[in-house]
């Protein structure tokens, strides 16, 4: 955790990043603050959304982060793209993973990317444990009904079944068994 001007970052709350952001596209020097503590977290010998990821856990939160899409309007949620600190971070992978030779990125992937890094920072921080934990938990006690046991997992009736021998069936060879292995 760290502070750039008074902003506690990473964002815990929706209120402090839009504050953050509308200051953002108002302060060349707060913009400068934010691209030196970004600066360090690029890879140049790994790939983009590694770096991607590194800058988006350095300033937000998976609680800020489920309030946003990448790019496409959806219900209740804004779009990451129309804000200031996207288009920095945009700016500066792109621009920076450009110079390398193998790893650079179109406006395309940076969006995929960014869609990829909110649908998963969920699982940021002990996110997928504690959504394990509380699943296994939820689970507990539960038992699966006869019904469903035998619906799971088909045996063959004893009416049925019969040996190969008698009644090859069309998925089994019709070899006996021994000649089977030593061809």
């Amino acid at each position: 955790m760290f502070n750039i001007e008074g902003y506690a970052t990473p964002f815990k709350n929706i209120h402090d990043f839009e504050k953050f952001d509308e200051n953002l596209g108002k302060s060349v020097e707060l913009r400068q603050k934010v691209v030196s503590i970004m600066y360090p977290c690029l890879d140049l010998a790994e790939k983009p959304l590694d770096s991607i990821i590194k800058i988006s856990k350095k300033f937000l939160t998976k609680a800020v982060l489920e309030n946003y899409t990448a790019v496409k309007p959806r219900r209740n949620k804004k779009i990451l793209k129309k804000t200031k600190f996207y288009s920095l971070i945009y700016d500066l992978v792109v621009s920076e993973f450009a110079k390398t030779a193998t790893n650079k990125i179109t406006e395309t992937e940076f969006e995929k990317g960014m869609g990829k890094i909110i649908n998963y920072a969920k699982d940021w921080f002990g996110g997928r444990k504690d959504r394990y934990n509380a699943d296994e938990t939820k689970n507990k006690g539960k038992t699966p009904s006869a019904d469903a046991t035998s619906a799971s997992s088909p045996a063959k009736s004893s009416s049925s079944s019969s040996s190969a021998e008698d009644s090859p069936d069309e998925n089994q060879s019709s070899l006996p068994i021994s000649d089977s292995f030593t061809r």
